[in-house]
């Protein structure tokens, strides 16, 4: 397949306190290296009782180990924390990007005064954020149209598709030029794929897994079998940007 980056992946001891997370990072990576991926873009899964040594796990395991590209989790709630941490984290420590989670940390993406400040320092370091996009009133579709909006300098990825809302995830990306789909969780679901890359584009999509939750080869087989499926409607070039050349430059990698 080429050149394979996972944008969405997490390391921690837990799933947010729920499961134990079976993998060390070290195992993850092996993992993940012999699905053919050469870098992870990872954050803390402990976004409910530790953000702050999290995000301290995530440094220290970027700076070992290039495989691991580091986002420094926030939560916008506690404003002056996040600012902090976007300082500390991407200004200081060369953290690549953002992670939110709306839907755990009970916040609306859409209030918009409270997302100022984290927007403002996304868009000031030209780094992307990666939410957890959700079916319900914290981080929806139509909620990630009126962010977008309002930012439109800042480069915002939705993750999962929104899960159920994922054809008004899909109409929200194609009609707003800062905002992408990542594909986490969403591989089981061919028609999804075929329909997000026909009316977004594969400039619009972004391979992510959401390891250690999820089947690393279930992702990537949607892809490998897409135009088994749905005939000419992903080019060489579309996989290449898919897999690897849209978060390049998101990232400023290439």
């Amino acid at each position: 397949m080429g050149k394979i980056i996972d944008s969405h992946a997490h390391i921690g001891g837990s799933w947010m306190g729920k499961v134990k997370n079976p993998y060390s990072p070290e195992r993850m990576k092996e993992i993940m290296q012999s699905f053919g991926i050469d870098y992870a873009c990872i954050s803390t899964w402990d976004v409910l009782n530790d953000i702050e040594r999290g995000n301290a796990d995530v440094c220290a395991l970027a700076k070992r180990d290039p495989f691991y590209i580091p986002f420094v989790v926030v939560c916008p709630v506690h404003e002056q924390d996040s600012v902090e941490a976007i300082k500390r984290y991407v200004g200081g420590e060369g953290f690549k990007g953002i992670k939110m989670h709306p839907t755990a940390n009970y916040y609306r993406v859409d209030s918009l005064k409270m997302m100022e400040p984290v927007m403002n320092l996304a868009a000031e370091y030209d780094v992307p954020l990666l939410f957890h996009g959700e079916e319900d009133g914290y981080g929806s579709p139509y909620q990630f149209a009126a962010l977008a909006e309002a930012f439109p300098e800042c480069k915002i990825i939705v993750a999962h598709m929104c899960h159920g809302l994922w054809l008004d995830a899909i109409e929200v990306c194609r009609s707003h030029e800062n905002i992408w789909l990542d594909t986490a969780e969403c591989s089981p679901h061919n028609f999804k794929m075929e329909r997000a890359i026909r009316l977004c584009g594969p400039d619009k999509i972004i391979f992510g897994t959401d390891t250690p939750v999820t089947d690393i080869g279930a992702h990537l087989a949607i892809f490998d079998n897409m135009n088994t499926y749905f005939p000419g409607t992903l080019t060489d070039e579309g996989l290449e940007k898919i897999l690897h050349g849209n978060i390049e430059k998101l990232l400023k990698m290439a």
